[in-house]
């Protein structure tokens, strides 16, 4: 409260700094960042660690689209979360038509124009250096990342050539994106089915997304009411764990149309030095590795022996979200029975 209401950290940039090894918990940051905020909407799960930078428009359309989906305060209000495709450039990605395409100009225009020539994909572990040296022969979370990426890409790509097209959208084709969106909001409910535990553990990426701290009752903050578990620090430990449980408390989802992220290879290279995760895996070994870097990492603050005390703190978080959704509900059948 201290922060939200002092102006001198509303351009704070939120770190940890320590010189005792040891993890620290990525989930921690995104935390502390989502309470000092003063914003209404904070973006959730950009991975710097794989090198990835917002487009340049990103601001343009995050406030577009917040203020044509506000409907904070009338009888329809539903708390908004915007999720936003993110991808890599293959190959050496940066003299394009002897033209330097970099961080500081590619926007949305130049993806549609040269998404071939950049060799875009938005399978971001293609370009992990790591990636082979942590895969499983039993590790099905890839195809559940994909699927659930596939259909968030698939709506932007759509969305996003209506909006620069300036084409209208008929009432079928606000039909056929909202049967998507209910997909996609679906595949990551049924992640918190017990049997998907090992899924939603190694879910590879952060989804990223915009967040709408305004939760979906008067009073209620999001922040407040779904927190990261700072405890599942790691590259692949319940990173969709959050928005699972805004999914299954309502909140309505949507893709920011023309806002994307992106990763060039001149970034993946600067964001790999840094955890020397890259040496590693040329070396087929994790010595050197900043650890909580590597894809390798998935749940480093358990242990092998601490599995059931893990899911149990997972039962919890589940059950506590679950019994909210059940709660309003039930609250609001016999508001409107009386």
């Amino acid at each position: 409260r201290h922060f939200q209401n002092n102006p001198k950290f509303y351009y704070s940039l939120i770190g940890i700094i320590t010189d005792v090894e040891g993890p620290v918990s990525r989930k921690t940051l995104i935390n502390m960042l989502a309470d000092i905020s003063p914003t209404r909407f904070v973006l959730q799960g950009l991975e710097l660690e794989r090198g990835l930078v917002l487009s340049k428009e990103s601001s343009f359309f995050a406030r577009r689209a917040t203020t044509i989906n506000d409907t904070y305060g009338s009888v329809d209000y539903e708390p908004q979360i915007f999720l936003i495709p993110q991808f890599a450039v293959v190959g050496d990605g940066v003299t394009i038509t002897n033209e330097r395409l970099n961080w500081r100009t590619v926007g949305v225009k130049e993806v549609f124009e040269r998404r071939d020539i950049m060799g875009l994909t938005g399978d971001l572990r293609v370009v992990d250096c790591d990636s082979e040296r942590c895969r499983r022969d039993d590790d099905k979370d890839d195809d559940v990342v994909r699927d659930v990426f596939d259909r968030v890409e698939s709506v932007w790509w759509e969305e996003t050539e209506a909006e620069l097209s300036g084409d209208g959208r008929t009432d079928e084709d606000m039909d056929k994106r909202k049967d998507k969106m209910n997909d996609i909001k679906l595949a990551l409910m049924t992640l918190a089915l017990p049997e998907r535990h090992d899924d939603l553990r190694r879910f590879d990426s952060s989804p990223l997304y915009m967040m709408d701290k305004f939760g979906p009752r008067r009073g209620i903050v999001t922040n407040l009411l779904v927190r990261e578990v700072e405890e599942f620090a790691g590259r692949r430990c319940f990173n969709a764990l959050k928005l699972v449980q805004l999914a299954i408390l309502g909140y309505d989802f949507n893709v920011l149309a023309g806002a994307f992220a992106v990763s060039f290879p001149v970034w993946r290279d600067v964001a790999a030095a840094a955890g020397g995760q890259c040496e590693a895996a040329h070396e087929g070994n994790s010595v050197g590795v900043v650890k909580g870097f590597s894809r390798c990492d998935e749940c480093i603050m358990f242990h092998e022996e601490d599995d059931e005390i893990l899911r149990n703190v997972l039962k919890d978080e589940r059950k506590r979200a679950a019994k909210s959704a059940l709660f309003w509900k039930e609250f609001d059948e016999a508001v409107l029975r009386q």
